[in-house]
């Protein structure tokens, strides 16, 4: 079997996962959860549903959607999963609150641990148990502060690192856990463009942009803010009489 007959034959078998192969010769076990196909709607989302609860939080946000079951408490679950597989240290992530994503150069690797994984997902006991495990353990780490990283400031062409600990200027930067996935967010200082610097950058880095131009387009404005570790975008527009 060729390699494009070993992707399709795991993305017939592995729904709603699927493997793409990339030009750079890498390959990727994604999962979209903003697309997923028809009869798999909410794919997983029970056992993320049964944590809220477990916690005392609301499953549902009106106007927002589920509480949990973003792609990077996907990344949590699937890094608990394999947690001390010496091969889990060739995997590299690349999640956003839509979709989980995962990088490889082997696509033998991928197809092992999507495989695998998708066969917890589909035990209902057993992942609802993975999912708790994972998403405490993240949760305790965060509030450790053990997962915050550097953001970054606009300072002529290149960003420069902006350490929270040591400076008291927040001025113009923007500070998130590592949750919201904005691994560096800044201004770029040539266009003005709100970048999203993620490895893959050929599937990311469009959805800011595109808001805050539709916002434009209808009299608004796109604002971003981070506080009580949280990350939030607010958009503003006018339809007038529509």
């Amino acid at each position: 079997m060729d390699i494009r007959q070993r992707i399709n034959q795991f993305n017939r078998e592995n729904r709603s996962f699927y493997i793409v192969d990339h030009d750079s010769g890498r390959y990727s076990l994604c999962l979209a959860l903003s697309f997923l196909p028809k009869g798999y709607e909410h794919f997983g989302q029970e056992a993320f549903n049964r944590y809220a609860a477990e916690i005392g939080e609301p499953v549902l946000i009106v106007g927002r959607g589920f509480t949990h079951g973003s792609g990077y408490e996907w990344e949590h679950v699937f890094a608990k999963a394999f947690e001390g597989d010496p091969d889990s240290g060739r995997i590299e992530y690349d999640c956003e609150a839509g979709g989980f994503f995962c990088y490889a150069d082997s696509l033998s690797l991928l197809e092992n641990f999507g495989a695998r994984f998708r066969a917890i997902c589909m035990d209902g006991e057993k992942f609802a148990q993975l999912v708790s495990t994972a998403l405490k353990e993240a949760a305790k780490k965060e509030e450790q502060g053990t997962e915050r990283e550097i953001r970054t400031e606009k300072t002529g062409d290149a960003p420069k690192e902006y350490h929270p600990e040591k400076s008291a200027d927040s001025a113009g930067v923007i500070m998130a856990p590592r949750q919201t996935g904005l691994r560096i967010l800044y201004e770029d200082s040539k266009n003005g463009n709100i970048l999203s610097m993620k490895k893959e950058k050929k599937m990311h880095g469009f959805g800011l942009n595109s808001i805050n131009r539709i916002t434009e387009e209808y009299d608004g404005a796109m604002i971003l803010d981070f506080g009580h570790n949280r990350f939030t975008l607010t958009a503003t527009m006018n339809f007038g009489s529509i």
